[in-house]
């Protein structure tokens, strides 16, 4: 009644209506909403229960998923580490380096091929020997079963001054350094410290060494890689790995064997040595200078990098137990105890063929 009197009285103006009319609108929606909202909410709840409902299964799939995964893992886990260990029971002692090869029979003989090195020892030395390395520039290294070392060739960096060194359980060699593995897990070096490659006094709980051209590395009983020296091609950018069981170093590059048998690298690739993102099943890797080198469990191997000598034409190779890279060339130990090798041979380091190491 009264807007009547004042729409006649005083004629409004064209705001005033506009607000009327919205006045108007939201009594209007405001009559509706009651029976709107109830279905509204209706439909609201019966979201808000296909969703908790949802959420519940997703849940309960999610908690699933995991233990099958933890199951699977486990099992891969079993599987490759059983594997490994039976490829360590049956295999000798082998190693492979510049223009050498070296293996221990299981009958306690040394075999070589390549340099002759053993001209540098007497016959005692090569008793009850556990591994033997040489560097780059003639450094050799005898690493026998009390733990000590002996050592010949040039020392001209002190990498040979390592006489003292007992209780020793693994050697690696680098350019112009050396690296000890101590039976407490400790680890000791010796040599060119340039790059900072022998600052290793404060590594403990260690398993595992390697030595590249210029820094080394090492595993920790936890499956985590320490690394220190020269890292211009990131060969020391191991920090994040985990769940490794295995290592070895080339030149520049570093190989990690995971604990479900897949592989990691890194550092210098321009060769493609690094290129093993697609390997599974592996139970051994080796680094070599420029090459990597994998043996799968079903006994064949694989390789990628530098093939310029044919050191990578590993492909026909079956029954391989234990495997090796040297700096140009590859070594492999059959089931049977033969041993077959490919690549450069200008030294006679592959005439293995008539070896037979058990």
């Amino acid at each position: 009644m009264n807007k009547r009197i004042i729409t006649t009285c005083c004629p409004l103006s064209r705001e005033e209506k506009r607000q009327l009319r919205q006045e108007a609108a939201r009594e209007a929606l405001l009559a509706r909403m009651p029976e709107e909202f109830k279905l509204l909410k209706s439909e609201f709840d019966a979201l808000c229960e296909d969703y908790l409902k949802t959420k519940q299964e997703l849940k309960i799939l999610k908690e699933n998923h995991v233990r099958l995964w933890e199951a699977y893992n486990a099992l891969q886990q079993q599987l490759i580490g059983s594997e490994q260990r039976d490829v360590r029971r049956l295999s000798p002692v082998i190693g492979a380096g510049f223009k050498h090869t070296f293996a221990v029979c299981m009958t306690g003989t040394v075999l070589l091929a390549g340099k002759e090195y053993n001209k540098l020892f007497s016959d005692a030395d090569w008793r009850n020997l556990r591994a033997f390395e040489v560097s780059k520039i003639s450094s050799v290294f005898l690493l026998r079963a009390d733990g000590t070392l002996l050592t010949a060739g040039g020392n001209g960096y002190g990498q040979c001054n390592v006489s003292h060194w007992s209780n020793i359980s693994a050697i690696a060699v680098g350019y112009m350094h050396t690296v000890g593995l101590c039976t407490n897990g400790t680890v000791r070096a010796a040599g060119k410290n340039d790059k900072k490659q022998c600052e290793v006094s404060g590594w403990r709980n260690v398993t595992q060494i390697a030595a590249g051209s210029r820094f080394t590395v090492a595993l920790c009983r936890d499956g985590v890689v320490l690394s220190t020296g020269e890292n211009n091609y990131g060969q020391c950018n191991v920090q994040k790995w985990r769940h490794i069981a295995g290592i070895s170093a080339g030149l520049g590059h570093t190989v990690g064997l995971c604990s479900d048998g897949t592989v990691l690298a890194i550092g210098a690739n321009s060769d493609g040595r690094c290129n093993v993102e697609k390997w599974q099943k592996i139970v051994a890797v080796s680094a070599g200078a420029r090459h990597t080198v994998g043996l799968r469990t079903d006994g064949t191997v694989v390789a990628v990098g530098d093939n310029s000598s044919g050191q990578c034409n590993v492909y026909g190779w079956s029954d391989v137990i234990a495997v090796v890279a040297g700096e140009k060339h590859t070594v492999a130990v059959c089931r049977d105890g033969s041993v077959c090798a490919a690549g450069d041979n200008s030294a006679g380091q592959c005439n293995v063929s008539e070896w037979k190491l058990f």
